[in-house]
Parts: structure tokens; sequence; C-alpha cells
């Protein structure tokens, strides 16, 4: 399943990655398939976002689902008549029935189509507007495809949502990463009705986790010198089929410098609350003129630096809702990437420098397209 790690604030900070889905997917055609002989397949949501720390709900609004199916009299996309609002929070170890699709026994899903309307997540008890760069994510289904008689459509979204600072405003940004299988002998208590929350046997995460794209970190390497970090992370794909890598989290204690003799204002202070807070409580900042006084000094909290992966296997930071775009850097079957950064870890034009701590260990989690996912820890040193 996900990786149910939480993830800080940042932009640095942050990160939300993981997965543009846009690209890349099977042609579909568009014809609807007849109700009649059908029968009714729930879809279910599961697993956890990456959210920043101190975020205790992330709800997501969706205005429509359809499974794309193929194999009958008929092929095209069905409506799976179902639409809400998902806590994405709450499924963990579980799934929420967010639709019903009447589709043919022995049919073929290898699509899912998820409207996404609106997102709202809260933070430390205060609720911030989540944009959302398209609202339509079409997610591959992945490993065994036909639908039996109890058989269900289990999606498994894994958003990352990053702050982004700039200009002295901070906006949330979601960068979906998600897959889905057909799963069998799902409960019958997933005929409920919409937001049901449905139990996920062992035997079914084994069915959905074979399916999964397997990707290893099997090196990395972090170091400072002066202003300037290098990170190298080489990743390895253990499956059969190419993965594209689209995000890098680098989670750990970092210091954060307030560089210059800004003119500190209310919107400045509130920026700098986001990126010092972290779960460092006392790195918040109480008032202007306590922020003024934190120019030039250093505060170390826990956050997370985000980095988008480019097809030339170079990272760079997300600094802006533009920057989640569809690039991503490939990994061939049963080879290697090595992905690397070089240069100042600054947001908002320079004003915030962000640097590793050298002897700090650092959680390194890599996002690719279809939930491919891995994690690795590194040692930060001296360049």
């Amino acid at each position: 399943m996900a990786n149910n790690a939480v993830i800080g604030l940042g932009i640095l900070v942050i990160i939300i990655v993981a997965a543009l889905l846009l690209s890349g997917h099977p042609t579909t055609s568009t014809t609807t398939i007849s109700a009649s002989g059908t029968q009714s397949t729930p879809v279910l949501l599961t697993d956890p976002p990456h959210v920043p720390p101190g975020t205790s709900a992330l709800v997501v609004t969706y205005s429509s689902v359809a499974v794309h199916a193929s194999g009958t009299n008929s092929s095209g996309w069905v409506s799976a008549s179902g639409s809400g609002s998902v806590d994405l929070l709450s499924t963990v170890n579980t799934s929420k029935v967010i639709g019903y699709a009447n589709v043919s026994a022995n049919s073929t899903i290898n699509l899912v189509r998820l409207n996404v309307t609106g997102a709202t997540i809260t933070i430390n008890g205060t609720a911030h507007s989540v944009t959302v760069p398209n609202s339509e994510l079409l997610i591959t289904v992945t490993g065994e495809s036909k639908v039996a008689a109890n058989s269900g459509v289990l999606v498994d979204v894994s958003p990352t949502i990053t702050a982004v600072f700039s200009h002295n405003t901070t906006t949330y940004v979601m960068a979906p990463a998600a897959r889905a299988s057909v799963i069998t002998n799902v409960s019958a208590s997933a005929h409920a009705g919409v937001g049901t929350e449905v139990g996920i046997s062992t035997e079914q995460e084994h069915e959905f986790e074979a399916s999964a794209i397997n990707l290893t970190v099997t090196g990395a390497t972090l170091s400072v010198a002066n202003n300037t970090t290098s990170l190298s992370v080489t990743v390895k794909d253990n499956s059969n089929v190419s993965a594209v890598l689209h995000t890098v989290l680098l989670q750990g204690n970092e210091s954060v410098v307030v560089s210059g003799s800004t003119n500190v204002n209310a919107s400045v202070e509130g920026e700098l609350n986001g990126i010092l807070g972290g779960d460092n409580s006392s790195a918040h900042l109480s008032s202007e003129t306590e922020a003024a006084a934190n120019v030039g000094a250093e505060i170390e909290a826990l956050r997370t630096v985000t980095f988008m992966a480019q097809s030339n296997d170079a990272l760079t930071l997300a600094l802006a809702e533009s920057d989640f775009g569809d690039s991503g850097a490939t990994v061939a079957a049963g080879s290697t990437a090595t992905l690397t950064f070089s240069g100042k870890i600054a947001v908002n034009s320079g004003l915030y420098q962000i640097t590793p701590k050298i002897g700090n260990d650092y959680t390194i989690t890599v996002i690719g397209k279809d939930g491919a996912s891995a994690s690795g820890v590194v040692t930060a040193s001296a360049g």
C-alpha cells in the first residue's frame, strides 16, 4: 500500500509529491456501455496522502467517477454514479466507496477517471484551500483487471501536498499520485452506499501490491558546502515495466536563515511561521517584532524540501504552482537512474535559505507515476 509517512512543509518544504497522472495512458473511446446484463461494481478509495506535520484532515471533493471497460458487447467509459467528499486521512488501512459502475462480468477495466472539484487541508487547526493543478485524474489499472461477480476496483490515491511560498503568500498545491487494481471477494458491505467504509483483507492487499511497480533506493549522497546543497539519489526499477519518477522529498531537521535586512510585515511573519514551524513549536513567531529579530538568524526545524524530477534526471526545486507539470525521469525496467541537484535551496526570491545540517540523517522519498515510490536514508556531510 502507499507510503504512510507524514511529510512536512515545503518547498521546501513539503511536500506534496507526488506523481502527475495525466500522461502515457492508454487510448480510450467514448462509447457508453449499456446497463443491461451488468452488475454493480464498487469503486473504493484507500490510503492517506503525504502531508505537512500538524495536518489533521485533507478533504477532497469529487464530482464524478468513471471506469473505462472493454471486452463486452461494447466498450468505453462507464459512469460510476458517485460524488461527494472524502477525508483522505480517514482511509488508512481501509477504504471508502466513492461510486458504483455497472459493468458485465469478465469485462476488463483499464482506467479510472476521477474529477476533483476542490480540496481543503487543516493544519494545526486552521483550514486552507488546496490548489489542484488538473481536476481530472486518469488512473491506470495495473495487474489483474477482469471483473468477476464479487469484484471491486480499489483506487490508491496518495497525493503530495506542498506549501509553496512566493511574494509573501503561502499556497498549498496538490500533486496527485495514484494507481488502481481490480480486487476480488469484496465485502457485501461495499454495496451499502457511497461513503461506506470497507475493510481490506490481507489477501486483497496482496492482490493489490502484486501489481505495484517495485522501486528501491540503491544509493544516495547529501553534502553541504557553504550555502550550496548537493543531492544525489539512485533508484532501481525492479519491475518488468518502465517507471516515471516525478517527485523527490528530502525530510529532516534543516536550518532556515532569513537573509538581508527585510522589511518584515504581517505576511512575512505568517510565512516564517509556516517555514520555521515544522514539529518545533519553539520556532513559531508570535509577532512582527519577533520575526524582524530573526532576520539573519538561523533556526532549525523539521521540514521537507520538494524537488521535481526532469527528463534529463536533474532535480529542480518546486517553487511555484507552475512547477507541478508532467515532466519526469524515466527508469527502464531492471535498470537504474541517478537524480541530482546542486545549488542553493532558497525560496521567495532568495529571502529564505534552507540548508541540511551536517551529520543529521534525512529521509529521501522518491514518488513516481502509477503509485510507484521508494524511500531511503542519507546522512548529510560536509562538501
